[in-house]
């Protein structure tokens, strides 16, 4: 009799774990499964679990799903090459602000240059020294204001 007892609650047991398994897909396509529920926004769906579908109310038409696919590959080709046109997008805002950061470094370099005063000169383009006068100084720092506000932020 305890023999009889302990089968049935050797049989029993397995019923009382009530476990789920999660399947899951990450941004990359990768598929994941897990005892843990992922994060919320991540589609997710319990293992085993029955999914009701319902029935269409029209038959389904085969050519108007065959011509369905084309539209679908065209929404596909748009939307990677609004994703290639955000990227390029992005690459150049990127590069436009290094730009912006080069041109301040340069702009707060000659207003230093042309602040300090004293003998400062530039080169011609016959690879002569040219020395600045007061006035041509006075015009270097008033320009170089302009493009520290124009680059610095």
């Amino acid at each position: 009799m305890i023999i009889r007892l302990f089968l049935l609650l050797l049989f029993l047991l397995p019923m009382t774990v009530n476990a789920e398994i999660y399947k899951s897909k990450d941004s990359n396509g990768t598929v994941h499964y897990s005892d843990v529920p992922p994060p919320g926004n991540v589609p997710r769906a319990p293992l085993g679990a029955k999914i009701k579908i319902k029935p269409p109310s029209e038959p389904i038409d085969p050519a108007a799903t065959d011509a369905a696919l084309p539209s679908r590959e065209s929404e596909a080709i748009k939307r990677q090459e609004n994703a290639e046109k955000d990227k390029q997008d992005d690459l150049a805002k990127e590069s436009g602000q290094q730009q912006k950061q080069q041109n301040c470094t340069a702009a707060k370099a000659s207003m230093q240059r042309n602040k300090q005063g004293g003998r400062v000169y530039k080169i011609n383009e016959k690879g002569e020294q040219e020395f600045l006068t007061d006035a041509d100084l006075a015009k270097g720092i008033e320009q170089a204001q302009k493009e520290i506000d124009e680059n610095c932020q």
